[in-house]
């Protein structure tokens, strides 16, 4: 299968309170939460991830959903996850570096790796949830 992807920017992006910093290192108010917005353009995408390697995780009821992007560590997948990063990378901490993780199968002998990250818990994905 032979896809191609379009690099992405940030006008695909939209925050309504434009004051509230998302790419901060410390926690977010439930206000400035509340005031980051996805785009209906934002929100199709996110919707055809969740049905490849994207899933969202809700640690309790009481809090917001986050999403959770994984993917094997092959070369060629590389380019895509690092699309995904990019699109997704406005709704993370800041300086956020892809989690890297290598390990040996016990049974077969071989070395297998993936590549994942994840973002802020935020209220504008419970619409996805």
């Amino acid at each position: 299968m032979n896809l191609t992807i379009k690099p992405l920017n940030k006008s695909n992006l939209e925050m309504v309170n434009k004051n509230a910093k998302l790419k901060v290192n410390r926690h977010l108010s439930k206000k400035e939460r509340a005031d980051i917005k996805i785009t209906q353009f934002t929100t199709d995408i996110l919707i055809g991830l969740l049905l490849s390697d994207l899933h969202i995780s809700l640690r309790s009821l009481n809090q917001n959903p986050r999403l959770f992007f994984a993917q094997s560590g092959k070369p060629e997948k590389f380019e895509f996850f690092m699309n995904v990063f990019k699109l997704l990378s406005e709704f993370c901490t800041k300086n956020l570096e892809p989690k890297t993780r290598i390990w040996k199968d016990k049974r077969t002998g071989e070395v297998y790796s993936s590549i994942s990250f994840a973002t802020l818990q935020l209220p504008c994905f419970k619409v996805l949830h």
